[in-house]
C-alpha cells in the first residue's frame, strides 16, 4: 500500500521524487502517520504531503481508521 501512496503522489504532482521537469506541478513535504486497522492488525503507513496541501490519496478516506471503509472505497 505504501508503494501505492507513493505511486499516486507521483501522479499528483505530475513528477516522482527528486525529478525535474517542467511539469511539475508541485513539491513534496514530508509524511504523516496513518494507521489502519485490519483483520491481520494494525498497518502504519507514512501519508506523503504536498506543500500546497492539495494532494489526498484516493486509497482511503480522510480520517479512514479502519479496513471496513478501505474496502468500501476499492482500495484494498
Amino acid at each position: 500500500m505504501q508503494e501505492v501512496l507513493e505511486a499516486e503522489m507521483d501522479e499528483a504532482l505530475g513528477a516522482s521524487k527528486s525529478e525535474r521537469t517542467p511539469e511539475r506541478l508541485g513539491y513534496r513535504s514530508g509524511y504523516y502517520g496513518r494507521t489502519l486497522v485490519t483483520r491481520v492488525g494494525k498497518l502504519e503507513l507514512r501519508v506523503p504531503q504536498d506543500r500546497a496541501g492539495r494532494f489526498s490519496t484516493e486509497l482511503f478516506e480522510r480520517y479512514q481508521r479502519s479496513e471496513r471503509a478501505l474496502v468500501a472505497t476499492g482500495g484494498a
